[in-house]
């Protein structure tokens, strides 16, 4: 009954069975998840006790939320996704390590490579920033957003910034995984799409801000889903220096969280 969860299982599902259609493959186990993510989203959406949640969630965490429209809502998803996510810059970061090298060793042509070292070099830029207000206690509003709610809705520089910065990384991670196998990249695309929407979904549920990071787990787990991939199947072409930099990395990252853990415990 996690509405994230289902939603993510319905879409599978659905292009499973799309798959399975075009390969004329089996389609009883596509079949299966459709017919249980179906019932489960039917009794998501006409189970009372989700309706009167609503309401209370709606009173108690943003009372503001039911004058928002269509629109709105696609925007709170966004905007509280992309602060969500470059909080925890670390994870894309290291996804975005990867990628980097999967196209500089094995993409010939040059733009794709042109992309990847500016894509890579704003990500840098951006990890540092975040390191820097770590170390100095500074609150900086790109990394805080979702507790702003008042100042959601203030179309600002800031606002459209932010805006035009997870549109481009979004499409050049999309152009990059494309670039690295035209056949094979729609799988890596779509896993990406998943993990987006599930977290794109929140800005329909007035708990968007409420919630905190809890509801980005499954664009996390995508993001690391997509490293193990492209590690598997790009590993071998990486040089000794570059294995050397994403162990460096894996481990730096690990034992960073693993001290955030034991120190907010």
């Amino acid at each position: 009954n996690h509405e994230q969860a289902v939603c993510i299982v319905f879409a599978v599902s659905v292009f499973f069975l799309i798959y399975a259609f075009i390969q004329k493959s089996s389609k009883r186990y596509p079949i299966l998840l459709f017919l249980l993510s179906t019932i489960s989203l039917v009794f998501i959406f006409t189970c009372p006790g989700n309706s009167n949640r609503m309401g209370i969630e709606l009173a108690h965490y943003y009372p503001d939320y039911i004058n928002a429209n269509i629109m709105d809502k696609i925007y709170l998803g966004m905007v509280s996704s992309t602060s969500i996510l470059l909080d925890c810059t670390w994870i894309i970061y290291f996804f975005s390590f990867i990628l980097f090298l999967s196209i500089i060793r094995n993409v010939k042509r040059r733009v794709p490579k042109i992309i990847a070292m500016i894509y890579f070099g704003i990500l840098t830029f951006i990890f540092l920033l975040k390191v820097y207000c770590e170390i100095k206690n500074y609150q900086y509003e790109l990394f805080n957003y979702f507790t702003q709610v008042g100042h959601v809705f203030v179309f600002s520089r800031v606002n459209i910034c932010w805006l035009l910065l997870i549109g481009f990384l979004f499409c050049t991670i999309i152009y990059l995984l494309y670039q690295l196998d035209k056949k094979k990249s729609i799988v890596l695309i779509f896993i990406l799409l998943l993990g987006c929407g599930s977290r794109l979904m929140m800005g329909f549920s007035p708990t968007v801000f409420a919630s905190g990071k809890r509801t980005v787990i499954f664009l996390f787990f995508s993001f690391l889903f997509l490293s193990i991939l492209l590690i598997k199947r790009y590993f071998s072409s990486f040089k000794e220096f570059d294995k050397g930099c994403l162990m460096f990395l894996f481990f730096a990252f690990f034992l960073l969280n693993l001290g955030i853990f034991f120190f907010r415990i």
